[in-house]
Protein backbone atom coordinates (compact mmCIF):
# COMPACT_ATOMS: atom_id res chain seq x y z
CA UNK A 1 0.00 0.00 0.00
CA UNK A 2 1.56 3.30 -1.10
CA UNK A 3 0.59 6.34 0.97
CA UNK A 4 -0.73 9.51 -0.61
CA UNK A 5 1.20 12.44 0.77
CA UNK A 6 -0.97 15.50 1.30
CA UNK A 7 -0.11 19.01 2.40
CA UNK A 8 -3.10 20.53 4.16
CA UNK A 9 -3.51 24.08 5.48
CA UNK A 10 -6.68 24.88 7.43
CA UNK A 11 -7.48 28.40 8.52
CA UNK A 12 -10.13 28.24 11.25
CA UNK A 13 -9.82 31.69 12.77
CA UNK A 14 -9.42 35.07 11.16
CA UNK A 15 -5.81 36.09 11.26
CA UNK A 16 -5.03 39.38 12.94
CA UNK A 17 -1.86 41.15 11.81
CA UNK A 18 0.87 40.92 14.43
CA UNK A 19 3.07 43.83 15.38
CA UNK A 20 6.45 43.50 13.72
CA UNK A 21 9.31 42.62 16.07
CA UNK A 22 12.87 43.82 15.97
CA UNK A 23 15.45 41.05 15.80
CA UNK A 24 19.08 40.49 15.04
CA UNK A 25 19.65 40.25 11.30
CA UNK A 26 22.39 39.31 8.88
CA UNK A 27 24.52 42.40 8.34
CA UNK A 28 24.07 43.82 11.86
CA UNK A 29 27.15 44.65 13.92
CA UNK A 30 27.74 41.86 16.44
CA UNK A 31 26.66 42.98 19.94
CA UNK A 32 29.01 42.99 22.90
CA UNK A 33 30.23 39.87 24.74
CA UNK A 34 32.06 41.75 27.51
CA UNK A 35 31.42 41.28 31.21
CA UNK A 36 30.64 37.56 31.04
CA UNK A 37 31.71 34.92 33.54
CA UNK A 38 33.97 32.52 31.64
CA UNK A 39 33.77 28.98 32.95
CA UNK A 40 36.22 27.49 30.46
CA UNK A 41 38.80 29.27 28.32
CA UNK A 42 38.66 33.04 27.84
CA UNK A 43 38.12 35.66 28.91
CA UNK A 44 37.22 37.07 25.50
CA UNK A 45 35.99 40.65 25.71
CA UNK A 46 35.54 41.53 22.03
CA UNK A 47 35.72 40.16 18.52
CA UNK A 48 39.04 40.58 16.75
CA UNK A 49 38.92 41.99 13.24
CA UNK A 50 40.12 39.52 10.62
CA UNK A 51 38.85 36.54 12.63
CA UNK A 52 35.65 34.51 12.22
CA UNK A 53 33.61 33.37 15.23
CA UNK A 54 30.99 30.63 15.52
CA UNK A 55 28.73 31.33 18.51
CA UNK A 56 26.58 28.70 20.18
CA UNK A 57 23.73 29.83 22.44
CA UNK A 58 22.57 26.94 24.64
CA UNK A 59 21.13 26.01 28.04
CA UNK A 60 21.84 23.15 30.45
CA UNK A 61 18.13 22.27 30.66
CA UNK A 62 17.83 22.03 26.86
CA UNK A 63 17.97 18.39 25.66
CA UNK A 64 18.82 19.27 22.02
CA UNK A 65 21.69 21.43 23.30
CA UNK A 66 23.11 18.60 25.39
CA UNK A 67 22.75 16.06 22.59
CA UNK A 68 24.70 18.46 20.31
CA UNK A 69 27.73 18.84 22.60
CA UNK A 70 29.78 16.19 20.82
CA UNK A 71 29.03 17.72 17.39
CA UNK A 72 29.84 21.20 18.68
CA UNK A 73 33.18 19.96 20.02
CA UNK A 74 33.97 18.15 16.77
CA UNK A 75 33.06 21.29 14.81
CA UNK A 76 35.25 23.48 17.04
CA UNK A 77 38.22 21.14 16.60
CA UNK A 78 37.76 20.82 12.83
CA UNK A 79 37.64 24.60 12.27
CA UNK A 80 40.02 25.75 15.01
CA UNK A 81 42.58 27.09 12.54
CA UNK A 82 40.27 29.66 10.91
CA UNK A 83 37.26 30.01 13.25
CA UNK A 84 36.92 30.38 17.02
CA UNK A 85 33.93 28.59 18.52
CA UNK A 86 32.38 30.10 21.67
CA UNK A 87 29.53 28.58 23.68
CA UNK A 88 27.24 30.82 25.74
CA UNK A 89 24.77 29.37 28.25
CA UNK A 90 21.66 31.55 28.61
CA UNK A 91 18.34 31.26 30.48
CA UNK A 92 20.18 29.45 33.29
CA UNK A 93 17.92 30.99 35.93
CA UNK A 94 15.66 28.00 35.27
CA UNK A 95 18.15 25.58 36.79
CA UNK A 96 19.92 27.78 39.34
CA UNK A 97 20.29 26.04 42.69
CA UNK A 98 22.06 27.01 45.89
CA UNK A 99 25.43 28.74 45.92
CA UNK A 100 26.93 31.47 43.71
CA UNK A 101 25.23 31.93 40.36
CA UNK A 102 26.89 29.84 37.68
CA UNK A 103 28.41 27.22 40.00
CA UNK A 104 25.60 24.82 39.09
CA UNK A 105 26.76 24.97 35.46
CA UNK A 106 30.39 24.35 36.45
CA UNK A 107 29.32 21.19 38.30
CA UNK A 108 27.08 20.14 35.44
CA UNK A 109 29.76 20.54 32.74
CA UNK A 110 32.29 18.72 34.89
CA UNK A 111 29.99 15.73 35.37
CA UNK A 112 28.42 15.51 31.91
CA UNK A 113 29.51 12.59 29.69
CA UNK A 114 30.51 14.73 26.70
CA UNK A 115 33.00 17.59 27.08
CA UNK A 116 32.78 20.95 25.34
CA UNK A 117 36.14 21.51 23.66
CA UNK A 118 35.83 25.28 23.31
CA UNK A 119 35.60 28.41 25.51
CA UNK A 120 32.39 28.51 27.59
CA UNK A 121 30.71 31.48 29.31
CA UNK A 122 27.44 32.00 31.18
CA UNK A 123 25.05 34.92 30.85
CA UNK A 124 24.30 36.90 34.02
CA UNK A 125 21.05 36.57 35.98
CA UNK A 126 19.61 39.66 34.28
CA UNK A 127 19.96 38.03 30.86
CA UNK A 128 22.21 40.83 29.59
CA UNK A 129 23.78 38.72 26.82
CA UNK A 130 20.45 37.21 25.77
CA UNK A 131 18.88 40.66 25.50
CA UNK A 132 21.84 42.16 23.66
CA UNK A 133 21.78 39.36 21.10
CA UNK A 134 17.95 39.36 20.93
CA UNK A 135 17.92 35.56 21.09
CA UNK A 136 14.14 35.36 21.44
CA UNK A 137 13.67 37.62 18.43
CA UNK A 138 15.97 36.04 15.85
CA UNK A 139 13.09 34.16 14.23
CA UNK A 140 14.65 30.97 15.60
CA UNK A 141 12.32 29.52 18.20
CA UNK A 142 14.63 26.79 19.42
CA UNK A 143 17.90 26.28 21.22
CA UNK A 144 20.69 25.75 20.42
CA UNK A 145 21.04 28.81 18.19
CA UNK A 146 24.16 29.28 16.06
CA UNK A 147 25.42 32.68 14.89
CA UNK A 148 28.48 33.34 12.74
CA UNK A 149 30.35 36.63 13.12
CA UNK A 150 32.47 37.42 10.07
CA UNK A 151 35.95 38.95 9.91
CA UNK A 152 34.53 42.48 10.06
CA UNK A 153 32.50 41.88 13.21
CA UNK A 154 29.20 41.59 11.29
CA UNK A 155 26.51 38.93 11.60
CA UNK A 156 27.03 36.65 8.61
CA UNK A 157 24.58 33.84 9.38
CA UNK A 158 21.94 32.77 11.94
CA UNK A 159 20.48 29.28 12.26
CA UNK A 160 19.61 26.30 14.46
CA UNK A 161 21.19 23.34 12.62
CA UNK A 162 24.84 22.51 13.20
CA UNK A 163 25.06 20.89 9.75
CA UNK A 164 24.11 24.25 8.23
CA UNK A 165 26.61 25.97 10.53
CA UNK A 166 29.34 23.89 8.94
CA UNK A 167 28.33 25.10 5.48
CA UNK A 168 27.93 28.72 6.63
CA UNK A 169 31.41 28.88 8.15
CA UNK A 170 33.01 27.39 5.05
CA UNK A 171 31.20 29.95 2.88
CA UNK A 172 31.98 32.95 5.11
CA UNK A 173 35.66 31.97 5.22
CA UNK A 174 35.80 31.60 1.43
CA UNK A 175 36.65 34.21 -1.23
CA UNK A 176 33.08 33.92 -2.55
CA UNK A 177 31.62 35.47 0.60
CA UNK A 178 30.05 38.92 0.25
CA UNK A 179 28.15 40.43 3.18
CA UNK A 180 26.09 42.64 0.89
CA UNK A 181 24.89 39.58 -1.06
CA UNK A 182 24.05 37.76 2.20
CA UNK A 183 22.04 40.77 3.36
CA UNK A 184 20.13 40.87 0.08
CA UNK A 185 19.39 37.13 0.29
CA UNK A 186 18.13 37.52 3.88
CA UNK A 187 15.91 40.47 2.91
CA UNK A 188 14.52 38.60 -0.06
CA UNK A 189 13.69 35.62 2.10
CA UNK A 190 11.96 37.86 4.65
CA UNK A 191 9.59 39.51 2.19
CA UNK A 192 5.96 38.47 2.59
CA UNK A 193 4.26 40.91 0.23
CA UNK A 194 4.34 38.78 -2.92
CA UNK A 195 1.11 38.88 -4.99
CA UNK A 196 -1.34 36.01 -4.62
CA UNK A 197 -1.14 33.25 -7.23
CA UNK A 198 -4.28 31.07 -7.07
CA UNK A 199 -2.39 28.23 -8.77
CA UNK A 200 -0.16 27.93 -5.69
CA UNK A 201 -1.07 27.02 -2.12
CA UNK A 202 -2.08 29.89 0.12
CA UNK A 203 0.80 31.23 2.31
CA UNK A 204 3.40 28.84 0.86
CA UNK A 205 6.47 30.90 -0.08
CA UNK A 206 4.61 34.02 1.05
CA UNK A 207 1.77 33.51 -1.43
CA UNK A 208 -0.96 35.85 -0.16
CA UNK A 209 0.69 36.60 3.17
CA UNK A 210 3.48 35.73 5.56
CA UNK A 211 4.32 32.03 5.76
CA UNK A 212 3.33 31.94 9.45
CA UNK A 213 0.07 33.92 9.10
CA UNK A 214 -2.17 30.97 9.95
CA UNK A 215 -4.08 29.85 13.02
CA UNK A 216 -4.31 26.14 12.25
CA UNK A 217 -2.02 24.03 10.08
CA UNK A 218 -1.36 20.35 9.42
CA UNK A 219 1.44 19.23 7.09
CA UNK A 220 3.00 15.90 6.21
CA UNK A 221 5.76 15.29 3.67
CA UNK A 222 8.37 12.76 2.76
CA UNK A 223 11.71 13.34 4.46
CA UNK A 224 14.52 14.16 2.04
CA UNK A 225 17.38 14.20 4.51
CA UNK A 226 18.16 17.90 4.05
CA UNK A 227 17.12 19.14 7.51
CA UNK A 228 17.52 17.94 11.05
CA UNK A 229 15.87 18.59 14.39
CA UNK A 230 15.28 16.85 17.74
CA UNK A 231 12.01 14.94 17.76
CA UNK A 232 9.64 14.87 20.74
CA UNK A 233 8.85 11.36 21.95
CA UNK A 234 5.40 12.29 23.20
CA UNK A 235 2.78 15.00 22.76
CA UNK A 236 3.13 17.35 25.69
CA UNK A 237 0.55 19.78 27.00
CA UNK A 238 2.40 23.06 27.26
CA UNK A 239 1.27 26.04 29.31
CA UNK A 240 2.91 29.43 29.72
CA UNK A 241 4.65 28.12 32.81
CA UNK A 242 6.24 25.11 31.18
CA UNK A 243 6.78 26.34 27.62
CA UNK A 244 10.41 26.43 26.45
CA UNK A 245 11.98 27.88 23.30
CA UNK A 246 11.78 24.47 21.58
CA UNK A 247 8.51 23.09 23.04
CA UNK A 248 5.59 25.42 22.38
CA UNK A 249 1.89 25.38 23.12
CA UNK A 250 -0.35 23.92 20.42
CA UNK A 251 2.50 22.48 18.37
CA UNK A 252 3.59 18.98 17.35
CA UNK A 253 6.55 18.69 15.02
CA UNK A 254 8.59 15.64 14.00
CA UNK A 255 11.36 15.75 11.38
CA UNK A 256 12.68 12.66 9.62
CA UNK A 257 10.52 10.39 11.77
CA UNK A 258 9.82 6.77 10.79
CA UNK A 259 6.17 5.77 10.47
CA UNK A 260 6.27 3.82 13.73
CA UNK A 261 7.31 6.97 15.62
CA UNK A 262 4.46 8.97 14.09
CA UNK A 263 1.90 6.37 15.16
CA UNK A 264 3.39 5.95 18.63
CA UNK A 265 3.34 9.72 19.19
CA UNK A 266 -0.29 9.91 18.06
CA UNK A 267 -1.62 7.02 20.14
CA UNK A 268 0.61 6.48 23.17
CA UNK A 269 0.53 8.26 26.51
CA UNK A 270 1.12 12.02 26.58
CA UNK A 271 4.06 11.46 28.94
CA UNK A 272 7.64 10.56 28.14
CA UNK A 273 8.51 6.86 28.20
CA UNK A 274 12.11 7.12 29.34
CA UNK A 275 13.50 6.06 32.74
CA UNK A 276 13.17 8.78 35.40
CA UNK A 277 16.48 10.59 35.84
CA UNK A 278 17.91 13.09 38.26
CA UNK A 279 17.87 16.79 37.50
CA UNK A 280 21.58 17.66 36.99
CA UNK A 281 21.19 20.84 39.04
CA UNK A 282 18.93 19.88 41.95
CA UNK A 283 19.87 16.16 42.05
CA UNK A 284 16.18 15.36 42.57
CA UNK A 285 14.48 12.75 40.41
CA UNK A 286 12.50 14.68 37.83
CA UNK A 287 9.21 12.87 38.42
CA UNK A 288 9.32 13.75 42.14
CA UNK A 289 9.03 17.44 41.24
CA UNK A 290 5.46 18.77 41.10
CA UNK A 291 5.34 19.54 37.38
CA UNK A 292 3.33 17.71 34.70
CA UNK A 293 6.18 17.45 32.20
CA UNK A 294 8.33 15.52 34.70
CA UNK A 295 5.97 12.54 34.96
CA UNK A 296 6.72 9.37 33.01
CA UNK A 297 4.91 6.33 31.62
CA UNK A 298 8.06 4.20 31.90
CA UNK A 299 7.17 0.57 32.49
CA UNK A 300 3.45 1.18 31.90
CA UNK A 301 3.53 1.59 28.10
CA UNK A 302 5.39 -0.65 25.65
CA UNK A 303 7.98 1.52 23.95
CA UNK A 304 7.04 0.95 20.29
CA UNK A 305 4.01 -0.08 18.20
CA UNK A 306 3.27 -3.75 17.60
CA UNK A 307 2.73 -4.45 13.89
CA UNK A 308 -0.07 -6.77 12.76
CA UNK A 309 0.14 -6.05 9.03
CA UNK A 310 0.62 -8.25 5.98
CA UNK A 311 3.24 -5.94 4.47
CA UNK A 312 5.50 -4.09 6.93
CA UNK A 313 7.80 -2.57 4.30
CA UNK A 314 6.59 0.99 5.01
CA UNK A 315 7.78 0.58 8.60
CA UNK A 316 11.30 -0.54 7.65
CA UNK A 317 13.87 2.26 7.90
CA UNK A 318 17.49 3.10 8.57
CA UNK A 319 18.51 6.30 10.39
CA UNK A 320 21.26 6.73 7.79
CA UNK A 321 18.73 6.88 4.95
CA UNK A 322 15.71 9.17 4.30
CA UNK A 323 13.67 6.23 2.95
CA UNK A 324 10.37 5.62 4.81
CA UNK A 325 10.82 8.70 6.99
CA UNK A 326 8.48 11.68 7.17
CA UNK A 327 8.14 15.26 8.34
CA UNK A 328 4.98 16.06 10.29
CA UNK A 329 3.97 19.49 11.56
CA UNK A 330 0.81 20.47 13.42
CA UNK A 331 -0.01 23.91 14.82
CA UNK A 332 -3.28 24.81 16.54
CA UNK A 333 -4.23 27.85 18.63
CA UNK A 334 -2.57 27.57 22.04
CA UNK A 335 -5.94 27.68 23.81
CA UNK A 336 -6.90 24.43 22.03
CA UNK A 337 -3.53 22.75 22.42
CA UNK A 338 -4.33 19.96 24.84
CA UNK A 339 -2.53 16.67 24.32
CA UNK A 340 -5.85 14.88 23.71
CA UNK A 341 -6.92 17.37 21.02
CA UNK A 342 -3.59 17.30 19.19
CA UNK A 343 -3.39 13.51 19.35
CA UNK A 344 -6.92 13.27 17.90
CA UNK A 345 -5.89 15.52 15.00
CA UNK A 346 -2.72 13.57 14.41
CA UNK A 347 -4.66 10.29 14.46
CA UNK A 348 -7.05 11.74 11.88
CA UNK A 349 -4.15 12.79 9.67
CA UNK A 350 -2.43 9.39 9.85
CA UNK A 351 -5.68 7.61 9.06
CA UNK A 352 -6.19 9.84 6.03
CA UNK A 353 -2.59 9.56 4.83
CA UNK A 354 -1.84 5.87 5.47
CA UNK A 355 -5.16 4.18 6.31
CA UNK A 356 -4.06 1.75 9.03
CA UNK A 357 -6.41 0.73 11.85
CA UNK A 358 -4.94 1.34 15.30
CA UNK A 359 -5.99 0.21 18.78
CA UNK A 360 -4.50 0.60 22.23
CA UNK A 361 -4.57 -2.69 24.12
CA UNK A 362 -3.31 -4.10 27.41
CA UNK A 363 -0.95 -7.04 26.87
CA UNK A 364 1.61 -8.99 28.87
CA UNK A 365 4.96 -7.57 27.77
CA UNK A 366 8.55 -8.34 28.81
CA UNK A 367 10.62 -6.18 31.14
CA UNK A 368 13.77 -6.47 33.26
CA UNK A 369 13.08 -7.07 36.96
CA UNK A 370 15.67 -5.92 39.49
CA UNK A 371 15.29 -8.00 42.66
CA UNK A 372 17.15 -8.75 45.87
CA UNK A 373 16.53 -12.42 46.81
CA UNK A 374 18.55 -11.97 50.01
CA UNK A 375 17.75 -8.45 51.22
CA UNK A 376 20.06 -8.64 54.21
CA UNK A 377 23.00 -9.57 51.99
CA UNK A 378 22.19 -6.85 49.47
CA UNK A 379 21.90 -4.21 52.18
CA UNK A 380 25.26 -5.21 53.63
CA UNK A 381 26.98 -5.05 50.23
CA UNK A 382 25.32 -1.85 49.01
CA UNK A 383 24.73 0.33 52.08
CA UNK A 384 26.50 3.68 51.90
CA UNK A 385 29.08 4.34 54.58
CA UNK A 386 27.77 7.86 55.01
CA UNK A 387 23.99 7.63 55.35
CA UNK A 388 22.25 11.01 55.12
CA UNK A 389 25.07 12.71 53.21
CA UNK A 390 24.73 14.49 49.87
CA UNK A 391 24.24 12.42 46.72
CA UNK A 392 27.15 12.66 44.30
CA UNK A 393 28.62 10.96 41.26
CA UNK A 394 32.40 10.85 40.91
CA UNK A 395 33.97 10.07 37.53
CA UNK A 396 37.24 8.26 38.16
CA UNK A 397 39.32 5.56 36.45
CA UNK A 398 36.82 5.13 33.63
CA UNK A 399 33.91 4.55 36.00
CA UNK A 400 31.08 6.51 37.62
CA UNK A 401 31.03 6.06 41.39
CA UNK A 402 27.61 6.74 42.91
CA UNK A 403 27.68 7.87 46.54
CA UNK A 404 24.59 8.08 48.78
CA UNK A 405 22.41 7.02 45.86
CA UNK A 406 19.22 4.94 45.91
CA UNK A 407 18.13 1.89 43.91
CA UNK A 408 16.39 4.20 41.41
CA UNK A 409 19.87 5.33 40.34
CA UNK A 410 20.67 1.76 39.31
CA UNK A 411 17.43 1.67 37.32
CA UNK A 412 18.43 4.97 35.69
CA UNK A 413 21.87 3.65 34.70
CA UNK A 414 20.34 0.46 33.26
CA UNK A 415 17.64 2.35 31.37
CA UNK A 416 19.93 5.08 30.09
CA UNK A 417 22.64 2.71 28.85
CA UNK A 418 20.73 -0.39 27.81
CA UNK A 419 17.35 1.12 27.02
CA UNK A 420 15.28 1.85 23.94
CA UNK A 421 14.34 4.79 21.68
CA UNK A 422 16.48 7.81 22.64
CA UNK A 423 18.48 5.60 25.05
CA UNK A 424 19.24 2.88 22.50
CA UNK A 425 23.01 2.92 21.99
CA UNK A 426 23.16 -0.52 20.40
CA UNK A 427 24.32 -2.17 23.62
CA UNK A 428 21.17 -4.25 24.00
CA UNK A 429 19.76 -6.39 21.15
CA UNK A 430 16.39 -4.99 20.00
CA UNK A 431 14.64 -8.23 20.92
CA UNK A 432 15.80 -7.96 24.54
CA UNK A 433 14.97 -4.30 25.10
CA UNK A 434 12.43 -3.38 27.75
CA UNK A 435 11.90 -1.26 30.84
CA UNK A 436 13.93 -1.85 34.00
CA UNK A 437 11.77 -2.04 37.13
CA UNK A 438 12.81 -1.93 40.79
CA UNK A 439 11.32 -4.83 42.75
CA UNK A 440 14.04 -5.06 45.39
CA UNK A 441 12.06 -3.53 48.25
CA UNK A 442 15.30 -1.85 49.39
CA UNK A 443 14.90 1.59 50.97
CA UNK A 444 18.32 2.88 51.95
CA UNK A 445 21.17 4.99 50.64
CA UNK A 446 23.65 2.94 48.63
CA UNK A 447 27.04 3.14 46.96
CA UNK A 448 27.70 1.47 43.61
CA UNK A 449 29.69 2.01 40.45
CA UNK A 450 29.07 1.86 36.72
CA UNK A 451 32.04 1.10 34.47
CA UNK A 452 31.94 3.37 31.43
CA UNK A 453 30.82 1.58 28.26
CA UNK A 454 30.55 -1.80 29.96
CA UNK A 455 28.31 -4.41 28.37
CA UNK A 456 24.92 -5.34 29.76
CA UNK A 457 26.17 -8.72 30.91
CA UNK A 458 29.15 -7.09 32.65
CA UNK A 459 26.91 -4.69 34.58
CA UNK A 460 24.44 -7.48 35.28
CA UNK A 461 27.27 -9.59 36.72
CA UNK A 462 28.45 -6.68 38.85
CA UNK A 463 24.96 -6.19 40.29
CA UNK A 464 24.78 -9.91 41.07
CA UNK A 465 27.99 -9.53 43.10
CA UNK A 466 26.11 -6.92 45.15
CA UNK A 467 23.14 -9.21 45.78
CA UNK A 468 20.91 -7.82 43.00
CA UNK A 469 19.51 -9.91 40.15
CA UNK A 470 18.31 -8.69 36.75
CA UNK A 471 15.89 -11.24 35.30
CA UNK A 472 13.40 -11.25 32.44
CA UNK A 473 9.74 -11.08 33.49
CA UNK A 474 6.36 -10.00 32.12
CA UNK A 475 3.76 -7.50 33.25
CA UNK A 476 0.66 -5.87 31.74
CA UNK A 477 1.42 -2.78 29.66
CA UNK A 478 -0.47 -0.54 27.26
CA UNK A 479 0.45 -1.36 23.66
CA UNK A 480 -0.19 0.54 20.40
CA UNK A 481 -1.24 -2.10 17.83
CA UNK A 482 -1.25 -1.27 14.08
CA UNK A 483 -3.35 -3.41 11.74
CA UNK A 484 -4.24 -3.42 8.06
CA UNK A 485 -7.46 -1.58 7.11
CA UNK A 486 -10.62 -3.64 7.69
CA UNK A 487 -11.95 -2.88 4.22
Amino acid sequence: MKPIIIILFLIIYSVVPVRAQTYLQVGDTAPSISGLRWLQGGPIEKFQRGKTYALVFAASWCSPCLSSIREISEFAEAHRAETETLTFFIHEQIGQGKGPYGDHLVRFLRGYDEKLECPVAIDDQKGTLQQAWQIDDTQQNALPIFIVVDRDGKIGWIGTAIAQLEQAVKHINSSAYSLSREIEKARSAAKNDAPFDFKKLYLVDGNGGADDAFAFRSVIARYEGKIGAPNPEFIQEVTGIYATPYVQAGRVQLIGAPLSMLYYTAYSDSLNNNPPSRNPVTNLFRDTIAAPHHRTSYGRWWHKPVLDVADSSLFQFDWKSPVNRYNYSLQVPAVLGTAAFMQALMQRDLLGYFGYDVTVETRMMPYWKLSAPDKAKAKKLLASRHQGKTFEVIAEDGAYHFKNAIVRDIIWMCGSNFGYRSHDYGRMPVGQQGAFMDETGLDLEIDFRYQDKCTFEEFRSYLASKGLLLTRAQKPMKVVVIRDPKN
